[in-house]
């Protein structure tokens, strides 16, 4: 995968599996880095058009992006945008 914002999806997808423990219906986009921080990844915005579009109403994506997101303007409709700022916090949340 070239795409460092596949990296959050790729690694929850990894830890669900080894947990044995589905995540449900929830997407992600984010770049991590060797120490677990979510990073900023570029074209945020249509990154969460495209999921809301394709019918995802849990996103998770870098703090960042998130604030960026909210100040542009609305979120799409029936969408919970949650921000992300480390991997470790995130499966202790999502899969204990």
């Amino acid at each position: 995968m070239e795409d460092p914002a596949a990296d959050l999806p790729l690694a929850l997808a990894v830890a669900s599996s080894f947990r044995d423990q589905p995540l449900g219906e929830v997407a992600a986009f984010g770049e991590l880095s060797l120490t677990g921080q979510v990073r900023y990844v570029a074209h945020g915005e249509i990154r969460l058009q495209e999921l809301a579009r394709r019918g995802f109403r849990h996103v998770l994506a870098p703090a960042r992006n998130v604030h960026e997101l909210r100040a542009r303007g609305p979120i799409p409709p029936g969408v919970a945008l949650e921000a992300v700022t480390d991997m470790r916090e995130l499966l202790r949340g999502l899969i204990g």
